[in-house]
């Protein structure tokens, strides 16, 4: 035994030479056989691994296209929110239901993978807490996404409003973290990913190194097709997850920067705060007209328009300039290096130049203008999405002013909006406590003197400011969208007052109603309409219907259209308001049913001095009559301009000469004295302006 533990070495390693030379053909077997050993078990792992990097690489894609389907539901569900037209409508609908079914398949399929893992281990349960963890889980907040979803889905297309509580709840949601939790998702399983191909790799190694130790060059010629392989997957991995994430802040369309995109920039820029960029202008822009050239030529050809209008902007810029777009026909700009708000200025100046020009789409020409608003910071400090939203209330203002404009950001448009916001809220308050009320202002003919029509004109009874006529809020009611608010209130007046005067026997005129834009282009105005007066047995005779020929330029033109035209055909009588203010007024006599023009009390003012005013005033009047269209002249105040009006062949007359609105209870009362009869001497005129 002392002699086996203590063995002279050189004989030790005779010893085993002599062995291995004594047996050479099994132990080359046997060398084989590790080989055969080593190179089988290298196998099995490579194919292990690569089926799991296919495996990871199917979740991560799943979880990407989550993310990204939740940015694309967003994205639709706001554009839904103002959307024009039933056609449109249906399209994002439809979209919107499309994009979360496939966003509602990938959730389930990630859900069905991590109840296919292990109840708890190291890999399982990061994720599980990713999506069943905290006070309010990815699962719930998810479930509670397209559950606002299904709701949005399932309202009618009337209640479709950025205020609309389901959308709004989206919003919330995206907000609150639910895109930066979809991408923890993603990072969780690129990390699991990237540790089981560590651990993998690992392994390989002590095989591959085992294996070399018996036949180096055999064991390359087996392993490299695999590693090659092995590692083109994880390059492919890498670069589809990259591409992910330039998607993500990129717009498909134009290859600009997308919302998400653009905010992170300005968050970058704004926590620099540093060097030159110290002055730098953020500007909101969007396209004027952009909605005809869609309606007219298609989107197709919308869609090449985008992106000639990102390519304009671009051309406009530095290269440390951006330009982004953020949906629709909206884009941001942010500007660098500025020596003042003057480049800024310029810089405006331009795009809006190079954004009018038309833009050739096959042959025809598509005309757009554009609108800006500008804020500097740091002139004006906040997060990215603060500035945002200062150079988007520019843009509201430039939009006022006349668009094809550009206006600086001043903190007294923040005061307006809150102010208007005040206003809102009480008029909505207003309407509930029927604090709105009627007057009626007549409307003589000057070939019987009898008061044949009276404008419906509403007032604001306020608490502290007294009687507010309709002209200083009909703002707030378009931009608050309360059109239906103050529609049911003038319903239930005007038909509920003639409904009483035709039970008492008396002949009373017919009533005018003015007409917003906001009503015309919603489809089911002329059902809502036609339901209120027959609630009241109210014909449609009865009723006339005072409209802006502005709201034939305005979005929705067409629905507007098709709206007047089914009105005239139900019998209501249909008067072109302001006539001679608006755009195209030619145009609008040749395309719809009217029965008459209000020429507007801007030319009759002037009438009788020889002026552009009388000028047109009589135009209007000679055309009006070649098309046998009634005629009645807003605004009189004196006999010369009654006089002029009278002998130009005008049919009847409305205005301050005759009388003002007057309460419809005290206009109740002069149907009574049976005041609008047949009065060709004006007495009642006469008697009205004396007081007595």
């Amino acid at each position: 035994m002392a002699g086996y533990f203590h063995a002279d070495p050189a004989e030790e390693g005779q010893h085993w030479t002599g062995w291995i030379l004594r047996r050479p053909t099994t132990h080359y077997v046997f060398a084989l056989l590790l080989i055969a050993c080593a190179s089988v078990s290298s196998h099995w792992l490579l194919v292990g691994s690569l089926a799991n990097l296919e495996e990871d690489s199917t979740v991560i894609n799943t979880s990407g296209r989550q993310r990204m389907l939740s940015e694309q539901t967003i994205r639709l569900a706001g554009e839904l929110m103002v959307a024009d037209s039933a056609r449109e409508v249906a399209s994002l609908r439809q979209k919107l239901t499309t994009s979360r079914d496939l966003m509602r398949d990938s959730h389930k399929d990630l859900l069905a993978r991590l109840d296919g893992m292990p109840a708890v281990n190291a890999e399982s349960e990061p994720i599980r807490n990713a999506y069943f963890g905290g006070r309010t889980s990815l699962d719930d907040r998810l479930r509670g996404y397209f559950s606002s979803i299904d709701d949005i889905l399932a309202a009618e297309d009337d209640a479709y409003s950025v205020n609309m509580p389901a959308y709004r709840a989206m919003v919330t949601a995206h907000r609150d973290g639910l895109l930066g939790r979809l991408d923890g998702v993603v990072k969780l399983y690129e990390l699991q990913s990237q540790e089981r191909l560590r651990q993998s790799e690992q392994l390989h190694v002590y095989l591959v190194m085992g294996a070399l130790l018996l036949l180096l060059v055999e064991a390359l010629f087996i392993f490299r097709p695999l590693v090659n392989r092995l590692t083109k997957a994880r390059d492919d991995l890498i670069e589809q997850n990259a591409q992910m994430a330039r998607m993500a802040v990129s717009d498909t369309l134009t290859q600009l920067p997308n919302r998400s995109g653009f905010g992170q920039r300005l968050d970058t820029l704004i926590d620099a705060q540093s060097g030159k960029d110290r002055c730098v202008a953020i500007m909101m822009m969007d396209l004027d007209r952009f909605k005809n050239v869609n309606d007219t030529l298609g989107h197709n050809a919308g869609d090449r328009v985008l992106v000639e209008v990102g390519q304009r902007i671009r051309g406009q810029l530095s290269t440390k300039d951006t330009v982004a777009r953020l949906g629709g026909d909206e884009f941001a700009i942010i500007l660098r290096n500025l020596s003042g708000p003057q480049d800024a200025s310029g810089v405006a100046k331009k795009i809006i130049s190079s954004v009018s020009r038309p833009v050739d789409i096959d042959g025809v020409e598509a005309s757009v203008g554009a609108s800006v608003g500008i804020t500097i910071f740091p002139d004006t400090t906040g997060t990215a999405s603060e500035l945002m939203k200062c150079a988007d209330l520019a843009l509201y203002q430039a939009k006022n002013n006349g668009r094809g404009q550009y206006c600086f950001y001043d903190p007294v448009m923040q005061e307006v909006v809150v102010r208007k916001g005040h206003i809102a809220d009480e008029l909505r308050r207003a309407c509930i406590e029927d604090h709105l009320e009627v007057f009626l202002q007549p409307i003589f003919s000057f070939e019987t003197g009898r008061v044949e029509y009276a404008e419906s004109l509403i007032r604001w009874r306020h608490e502290t400011r007294g009687l507010i006529p309709a002209g200083e809020f009909i703002d707030i009611i378009d931009e608050f969208q309360m059109a239906a608010h103050l529609e049911a209130v003038v319903y239930r007046q005007v038909f509920g007052r003639l409904a009483a005067w035709r039970e008492e026997g008396l002949d009373c005129p017919t009533i005018t109603l003015n007409v917003s834009g906001v009503n015309l282009r919603q489809p089911d105005f002329c059902d809502r309409l036609l339901q209120s007066a027959r609630s009241y047995s109210v014909t449609p005779s009865k009723i006339a219907l005072e409209i802006l020929e502005t709201v034939f330029v305005d979005r929705g033109s067409e629905t507007v259209i098709s709206n007047i035209s089914k009105l005239n055909k139900l019998g209501f009588t249909i008067l072109l308001d302001d006539f001679g203010t608006g755009y195209a007024s030619l145009s609008h006599l040749m395309d719809i049913p009217v029965d008459g023009i209000k020429i507007d009390k801007s030319f009759v003012q002037d009438v009788g001095q020889g002026g552009a005013s009388e000028q047109i005033a009589s135009s209007v009047l000679s055309l009006a009559q070649n098309l046998d269209l009634m005629t009645v002249g807003e605004g009189i105040e004196s006999p010369d301009q009654l006089a002029y009006l009278q002998d130009k062949g005008c049919d009847y007359g409305q205005g301050y000469h005759f009388s003002k609105p007057i309460p419809m209870d005290e206009f109740e009362e002069l149907l009574r004295m049976g005041a609008f009869g047949i009065n060709s001497d004006h007495t009642w005129i006469r008697e009205r302006r004396s007081g007595t």
